[in-house]
């Protein structure tokens, strides 16, 4: 059974640090990291351990430098500490709410790829140095917060409901939603630090928020020149080019008519039926694109060859209300 766990665990056992047994992050951990161990990554843990002893603690920060060989590793922490550590660690002294201390440090180590917050727990603290740490990070970087559960406990700062851990989650969540949610409420601009949030993934006592670009167009509102925008449209393209489907050309023709592109769209459309006539799926996107974009005859005749390829009910209704409007 020993053999059988991941190498983080196995070296959290090593060198007794509570992230595994007491807590159980290190396989989360192994999921997460396991494929970038070997990169030359900066990594700043929050809290080194050992409380106001000042030759014990560093634990997890000794599993942190086997785990990860090549990398470069901080530690901070607000008590003083004469530890030996591994020759890739450095120990730094302050507070986790010093911005300036931690200004120093994001200046003389540069941008981390990785951030473990298992400092103060105090859900203002987290918060705190979440605001500063998070927009110096690395793009495609991690940001870990243990111990969530003392959100929830006042004698920690934390509330019976955790309202300030999961007012912070739920503003990096709208954050990642933006897009849409300037549909419903045109002024709406998230803070300035919640803007990189890529994703958010909460576990048991476990707080992740991953780093990167999050400004997709919303789908009911697709802007075309956006990047992310070009580089689906390419991709399809590529793939048409090289296994064309049907479903591909459905696919295509619906981007480029969310793109304003209604003409090209339904010429894709056109061009996949003299491939594969009568096509079910191809003269469905047809139909639909012509009828959310005003062509209603175009629709009638998309339509009306679908019924004679489908038995579908809503097709029947489909085709009884264009002729109505006829």
């Amino acid at each position: 059974m020993a053999d059988s766990i991941d190498l983080l665990t196995q070296l959290a056992i090593k060198h007794g640090t509570d992230k595994w047994g007491l807590h159980f992050y290190t396989p989360v951990y192994d999921e997460l990291f396991r494929e970038i161990r070997l990169k030359e990554l900066k990594i700043l843990e929050i809290g080194v351990g050992g409380y106001g002893y000042k030759n014990f603690g560093g634990e997890s920060l000794r599993m942190w430098a086997d785990y990860f060989p090549n990398s470069r590793i901080v530690g901070i922490d607000i008590e003083y500490k004469e530890l030996k550590l591994p020759a890739n660690v450095h120990y730094e002294h302050g507070s986790q709410v010093d911005t300036g201390f931690l200004d120093r440090v994001a200046r003389k180590y540069g941008k981390f790829d990785i951030v473990v917050d298992d400092g103060s727990h105090r859900p203002d603290h987290v918060i705190a140095s979440f605001q500063f740490l998070f927009p110096r990070m690395a793009e495609r970087g991690f940001y870990v917060v243990e111990d969530t559960q003392t959100a929830f406990w006042p004698k920690w700062g934390g509330t019976e409901n955790g309202a300030k851990l999961l007012g912070f989650i739920a503003a990096a969540i709208q954050s990642l939603h933006r897009s849409e949610i300037r549909l419903a409420k045109p002024d709406y601009e998230p803070a300035e630090f919640l803007k990189n949030v890529k994703s958010v993934k909460a576990l048991h006592n476990l707080l992740i928020v991953e780093k990167g670009d999050n400004s997709a167009p919303s789908y009911f509102k697709f802007d075309p020149d956006h990047p992310a925008a070009k580089f689906a449209l390419q991709t399809i393209e590529d793939r048409i080019a090289a296994e064309p489907t049907p479903a591909a050309y459905a696919q295509y023709a619906a981007v480029l008519s969310q793109s304003g592109r209604v003409e090209d769209a339904l010429a894709a459309i056109e061009k996949g039926l003299q491939i594969w006539n009568d096509e079910p799926n191809l003269l469905l996107g047809g139909f639909e694109i012509a009828k959310a974009r005003g062509q209603p005859q175009r629709a009638l005749g998309f339509i009306t060859r679908l019924k004679a390829e489908s038995a579908d009910p809503l097709v029947d209704h489909e085709m009884k209300k264009l002729r109505q409007t006829k």
